[in-house]
C-alpha cells in the first residue's frame, strides 16, 4: 500500500514537472520586470521581518499551506498559494546580479486530468554570477525550511533540484529549482512551482 503511495506520488510529481516545463514554453501570461543598476552591497533578498520560523509554531513563510477546516480547494486559492510561495522562493536569489524577471503564472490541465496552478520565474543574472551556486543555496534554505529534496542533478550545463511540500501528493506542491549555464556569457536560475490537483477530469 505504501509502494503504490510512493508510485502515485511519483507520477503526479513527474506530470507537474512535464506540465511546469510546457508552462514555461507555452506561456499566455509574462510579465517582466527590468532592475537596472543593481546594488553591488546586497547578496540576496532579505524575507520580511516577523514571517520567519516563530517560537509560536508559525510554519516557515516559504513553504505552502493547504487549506483546512473545511476551506474549498479552489483555483483562486491555488493561484493566491502558490504565487505567494513562488515569490518568496525567487527572493532567494541574489539580487544583486539580477538583470531580469521573467514571470509565468497560469492555471495548467494536467495530463492526468484535473487543473492546478503553476508558476515560473525565470531569472537572468549578470555573466559573473554562479547560478548553479545560487540555485543549490536556495535549495538548501529550502530544505532548512522543511521542503523535500526528491531529486537532484548537477551536470556540466545545468542544475536541477526537485522538491516537494510534502509527503501527501494530493496536497503537495513540486517544485523545480534550476541552473542553466549552457551557453557561455549567460547565467539564469529558474524556480518552477506546481499546485496540487484541483479536481480530475
Amino acid at each position: 500500500m505504501a509502494d503504490r503511495g510512493r508510485r502515485v506520488a511519483a507520477a503526479v510529481r513527474a506530470t507537474a514537472l512535464a506540465a511546469v516545463v510546457a508552462l514555461g514554453l507555452g506561456a499566455c501570461t509574462s510579465d517582466e520586470i527590468e532592475i537596472a543598476d543593481p546594488s553591488p552591497t546586497q547578496t540576496t533578498q532579505p524575507v520580511p521581518e516577523g514571517t520567519g520560523d516563530s517560537d509560536d509554531g508559525e510554519p516557515s513563510p516559504l513553504l505552502p499551506v493547504f487549506p483546512d477546516g473545511g476551506e474549498p480547494w479552489t483555483i483562486v486559492a491555488a493561484q493566491s498559494e502558490t504565487e505567494r510561495v513562488a515569490d518568496r522562493v525567487a527572493g532567494l536569489v541574489a539580487i544583486a546580479g539580477l538583470l531580469n524577471d521573467d514571470l509565468v503564472s497560469q492555471e495548467v490541465e494536467a495530463a492526468t486530468g484535473g487543473t492546478y496552478w503553476g508558476v515560473i520565474h525565470t531569472l537572468t543574472l549578470q555573466p559573473t554570477v554562479d547560478s548553479a551556486g545560487q540555485a543549490g543555496d536556495v535549495v538548501s534554505a529550502l530544505e532548512g525550511e522543511g521542503w523535500l529534496v526528491e531529486d537532484v542533478s548537477d551536470t556540466d550545463e545545468s542544475y536541477l533540484a526537485a522538491l516537494s511540500s510534502g509527503e501527501d501528493a494530493d496536497r503537495a506542491w513540486f517544485l523545480v529549482v534550476g541552473a542553466d549555464f549552457s551557453v557561455p556569457g549567460q547565467s539564469v536560475v529558474t524556480v518552477q512551482l506546481a499546485s496540487p490537483l484541483l479536481s480530475e477530469g
